[in-house]
């Protein structure tokens, strides 16, 4: 019984054209593969949608990506990276790797550097709702200032040196400079 074969390509500005990772696949692969095809970014991938739906469906098939990072912006999150993973574990689907022509099998490697990259990703994007929630709210964001502007010009009007203000403030003689400049 013939396996099912599936291709899945992204397109963006700095991948080859669609035909051209079609013909990549096809030479790499030798049999008939079922393209799957995604040329938006962010969240709403049809193709990957479909992709997701017939893996399910099939057991022991094989995936072929063009490139690793086919895959990776199709994640919204850690839970969906790992859906995928025991997906493809538990129906026994094969996926290989055709970086520059050359076949890459998905190793531990490839799979801990794309973790990594959706958990920056998903931090940064915590790291902006935060702080506009912060901002909504009225509360300040960035450094908090250390600087005491009055402080340091009453001491430096009192005759101290600016290194000894800014040890009897505890701040970068700089932050003196920046005081005293205010």
């Amino acid at each position: 019984m013939k396996k099912n074969a599936f291709g899945y390509i992204r397109l963006s500005l700095t991948r080859p054209s669609s035909s051209t990772q079609e013909s990549a696949l096809i030479n790499f692969f030798s049999q008939d593969l079922l393209f799957f095809k995604d040329s938006s970014s962010g969240k709403g991938r049809d193709g990957y949608s479909k992709l997701i739906e017939k893996l399910k469906s099939n057991v022991n098939a094989d995936l072929v990506l063009y490139d690793i990072k086919s895959l990776d912006s199709c994640f919204s999150s850690l839970a969906d990276f790992l859906e995928f993973l025991v997906l493809i574990e538990k129906n026994g689907i094969n996926l290989f790797c055709l970086n520059d022509k050359i076949p890459d099998a998905f190793t531990p490697s490839v799979v801990q550097e794309m973790f990594e990259r959706i958990s920056k990703e998903l931090h940064r994007e915590h790291m902006q709702i935060t702080l506009l929630n912060r901002k909504a709210a009225g509360l300040s964001v960035g450094r908090p200032s250390q600087r005491d502007d009055f402080s340091i010009q009453s001491l430096r009007r009192s005759g101290l040196t600016y290194r000894e203000i800014a040890q009897h403030l505890k701040v970068s003689i700089g932050m003196v400079q920046r005081g005293l400049k205010a």
